[in-house]
């Protein structure tokens, strides 16, 4: 088979295929509601008993409150989803920028966390919170 003949064939099978996939909806990216994400962090944290869920403005993260007073962070990688605690010992600093949370942690599997919250008051909060007496609120 002449080598022209085979590279079209591959480049125009691969094509195809992209556009198959996309036009089933598979290429669609995940966004979170607040019951997706409380159920997505439930399975990885069973047991875990959640008070409140505040989701991020473009619905990729949301941040966990839990009933013992810990704190959850649910971000969609992906068609997937990375749930974590987020220990107050591991919370390195928390800056705010307007509704932006910049979550700096002493994790280096995941050392930065950002969410951007649909108002001020919610970053405010949850900065608060976060930073306990670890971190600062500057914004």
């Amino acid at each position: 088979m002449p080598l022209e003949l085979l590279l079209t064939l591959v480049v125009g099978g691969i094509a195809a295929v992209v556009l198959l996939v996309h036009l089933v909806g598979w290429s669609k990216p995940l966004t979170l509601s607040a019951k997706s994400a409380r159920e997505e962090f439930v399975w990885d944290n069973p047991g875990a008993v959640i008070r409140d869920v505040v989701l991020s403005e473009d619905g990729r993260s949301a941040l966990v409150e839990l009933e013992d007073g810990g704190t959850g962070f649910v971000e969609v990688l992906g068609d997937g989803t990375l749930t974590r605690r987020l220990a107050r010992e591991t919370v390195v600093r928390v800056d705010r920028a307007g509704a932006r949370l910049n979550i700096v942690l002493s994790d280096f599997t995941d050392p930065r966390l950002t969410i951007t919250f649909s108002n001020e008051e919610k970053a405010r909060k949850w900065a608060a919170r976060l930073a306990g007496d670890n971190g600062s609120d500057s914004g």
